[in-house]
C-alpha cells in the first residue's frame, strides 16, 4: 500500500500542537497549543473549508479538550475542568483538579460513548523531578470526578475506545508501551490493564481508534504514525514530514481524513530549520473511516 500524501493544512508553528478533536456538527478541527518559550497556551479552531483559524489565549497549561453537548468546549487544564463558550470567551469551572499539582497535571483525554470525559495525568511541565509512576487516570461525569487506579504511569497518553465500547487504550509515552484495559461503558469502570503493544523506538503519544478497531498512534521522536490491529499486530507504518507527531484525529465529512498535530519544542535551531512546518497541523486521506467523537454530557 502506497503511503498517502501528507500536507500541512495549518502552518501554525505551535511549540506543541496537541489534542485535535473533529467537530462533525461544525466540520472544523479543534486543537490546543500547550505553549512555552515565547508562546502562551491557547485553544484553537481550524476550518479546512475556508482555512479560517481562530485562537483563544488561555491563562494556564492545557492538557486536553473535548466538545460538549451544549456547544461549549470542555478543557482539562492545570487548575481543573472548565467549560469554555467560544461565542463569548466565558468559562466556568466544572471541577477542580483532584490531584496534587506539585506531583501531576492533566494530559491526554477523550470522551466515551456515554458522555464521560477520561483524562490521564503526567508530571508537571517545568517542575522539579518527581518519582516515576505517580500519574493516574480520572473520569469526569456530569461534574463528578472519579479516580481509576489501573497501574503506575508517568506520562499518560493515547486515550482511545474500541468501537464496541469494551476496550480502553492508554499509553506510557516514555516506555513506548501501549496498554489495553477492559471497559464497562454502562458503569464507567476500567479493569485488567495489560500490554497491548510496545514501540521499538521513540515514544507512544496521542492516538485515535478507527471504525474497524484499528489503533493509530503518533510515534513521537520517530516521525511516523503506526496503525495497530485489534490483536496488537502492526498493520502499517506511515511516515510523516516532521519528527514529532503528537496526536491524530479523524475528520472530514466521511471521517476518512487523518489530521496530525505536531510539535517543534524538542527541535534545536538546526532541527527547526530542517522542519520549518513542525508545530503545524497536517492531513492525509486514508482508506478507513474513523469514529465520530462523542460529546461530553453537561
Amino acid at each position: 500500500m502506497a503511503d498517502p500524501e501528507i500536507v500541512c493544512v495549518q502552518d501554525a508553528r505551535a511549540l506543541v500542537a496537541e489534542g485535535p478533536v473533529w467537530s462533525v456538527a461544525e466540520q472544523v478541527l479543534w486543537w490546543i497549543n500547550m505553549g512555552g518559550e515565547d508562546q502562551g497556551p491557547s485553544l484553537n479552531r481550524f476550518n479546512p473549508a475556508t482555512e479560517e483559524a481562530k485562537t483563544w489565549p488561555m491563562q494556564e497549561q492545557l492538557g486536553s479538550v473535548a466538545l460538549a453537548d451544549d456547544g461549549r468546549v470542555l478543557i482539562a487544564r492545570r487548575s481543573g475542568f472548565y467549560l469554555f463558550d467560544p461565542a463569548t470567551a466565558r468559562e466556568s469551572l466544572v471541577a477542580p483538579t483532584p490531584c496534587d499539582l506539585s506531583v501531576c497535571e492533566f494530559n491526554d483525554g477523550r470522551c466515551d460513548a456515554a458522555g464521560r470525559f477520561w483524562v490521564g495525568t503526567r508530571f508537571p511541565r517545568g517542575g522539579p523531578p518527581v518519582p516515576p509512576g505517580t500519574g493516574t487516570l480520572y473520569s469526569l461525569e456530569r461534574g463528578q470526578v472519579r479516580r481509576h487506579d489501573l497501574g503506575p504511569v508517568t506520562l499518560h497518553n493515547g486515550t482511545g475506545f474500541s468501537p464496541d465500547g469494551r476496550r480502553l487504550y492508554t499509553t506510557e509515552t516514555f516506555d513506548g508501551v501501549i496498554y489495553v484495559s477492559d471497559f464497562d461503558l454502562a458503569r464507567g469502570e476500567v479493569s485488567n490493564r495489560r500490554v497491548f503493544a510496545k514501540l521499538e523506538k521513540g515514544g507512544a503519544d496521542g492516538a485515535a481508534v478507527d471504525s474497524q478497531g484499528g489503533y493509530w498512534n503518533a510515534n513521537i521522536l520517530c516521525g511516523r504514525i503506526i496503525r495497530f490491529l485489534p490483536d496488537g499486530s502492526i498493520d502499517r507504518i506511515m511516515p510523516v514530514p516532521v519528527t514529532h507527531p503528537t496526536m491524530v484525529a479523524f475528520g472530514g465529512r466521511d471521517l476518512d481524513e487523518l489530521y496530525i498535530s505536531t510539535a517543534k519544542r524538542r527541535l534545536d535551531a538546526a532541527g527547526r530549520a530542517r522542519e520549518p512546518q513542525a508545530g503545524g497541523i497536517f492531513r492525509c486521506r486514508v482508506d478507513v473511516r474513523g469514529q465520530e467523537e462523542p460529546l461530553y454530557k453537561v
